[in-house]
């Protein structure tokens, strides 16, 4: 079985599996029991057939964008989009977000990590991706963050993969999303 979660350790979520493998299905959507979560804890379980293969990745760790002035952008994401330091290294800041970790790396420390031909700047107005921060209600946050001086590209929209949106850029760039999960059978609200 493979126990997909937000929220939740890797020691937890070895517990839960240990617990679950004589549970029957209770008629979940995902095809496994339901389980009772902790609040802001959500675990989906999915039996594995015999013939698949445990995936080789177990959940996405971190987003790592490469920045060319460290202090102004942490400053933006800060004070601006209100995101508090969880820890900072020469070069490095990691910043406080449940779940997978967003971070923000210094340019001129990407040679040392990928060699000298992958430092160089995409090029300037292109999108390569966007960042998405999941929040309870796009249009709040939106009015929020605005008022504090971030620049949105246009107004929340209903999206059709099911999700409402508005889309930003950090200092250097970055295309950054908000988005709120529109209610849907099967889903949780964030």
């Amino acid at each position: 079985m493979i126990l997909e979660s937000r929220g939740l350790d890797r020691e937890a979520l070895s517990e839960l599996s240990n617990a679950l493998t004589d549970t029957p299905s209770a008629g979940h959507a995902m095809g496994g029991p339901r389980l009772p979560a902790a609040p802001h804890t959500t675990v989906f379980v999915r039996p594995i057939s015999g013939t698949e293969e445990e995936p080789m990745f177990c959940y996405l760790g971190y987003v790592v964008l490469f920045v060319e002035d460290l202090e102004r952008t942490l400053a933006f994401y800060v004070s601006k989009v209100g995101l508090p330091v969880r820890f900072r290294a020469e070069g490095y800041v990691e910043l406080a977000v449940e779940g997978s970790k967003l971070a923000l790396l210094a340019r001129s420390r990407v040679a040392e990590l990928a060699g000298d031909a992958h430092a160089g700047r995409p090029a300037s107005g292109t999108h390569e991706g966007s960042v998405t921060l999941l929040v309870e209600d796009v249009d709040r946050v939106h009015r929020e963050l605005a008022a504090r001086g971030v620049t949105f590209l246009g107004s929340p929209k209903d999206r059709p993969w099911g999700q409402r949106t508005a889309y930003f850029h950090d200092p250097d760039g970055h295309l950054i999303e908000i988005a709120t999960n529109l209610p849907r059978a099967g889903r949780t609200a964030a």
